[in-house]
């Protein structure tokens, strides 16, 4: 892969360790990593991004790292105040039809019990 600009080209060869920062098949999100452990894991929580850095995620780039977990934010304040916020979490956080249908008729249950 050979980058250029008005002054310059640079060719990486992937292959090569020396090049493979430009690769990004090394980066995952949280949902990826689910389950996994590294040694080190790096991760971008921006505060403003309020689907994509959720309470979840963050757990789950938290407890990857078995020697380091960095987290990277604009707005550590914000971050912090937002992910410590269950109830907003609660609505952010992706649901499964699976888990709605089943929380459902749980409460419809529940509701025909107090009407009985």
């Amino acid at each position: 892969m050979t980058l250029t600009n008005e002054k310059e080209s640079v060719t990486l060869d992937l292959s090569q360790k020396k090049d493979r920062h430009w690769d990004y098949a090394y980066s995952n999100t949280a949902f990826t990593i689910q389950g996994a452990t590294n040694c080190f894991v790096l991760s971008l929580e921006l505060a403003k991004r309020k689907q994509a850095t959720t309470h979840r995620a963050h757990s789950i780039d938290i407890t990857r790292a078995s020697h380091q977990a960095t987290i990277y934010t604009e707005d550590k304040a914000l971050l912090t105040q937002r992910l410590s916020d269950l109830k907003a979490q609660k609505a952010t956080n992706k649901k499964s039809a699976f888990l709605m249908l089943k929380a459902y008729k749980e409460r419809v249950a529940y509701e025909s019990l107090l009407k009985a």
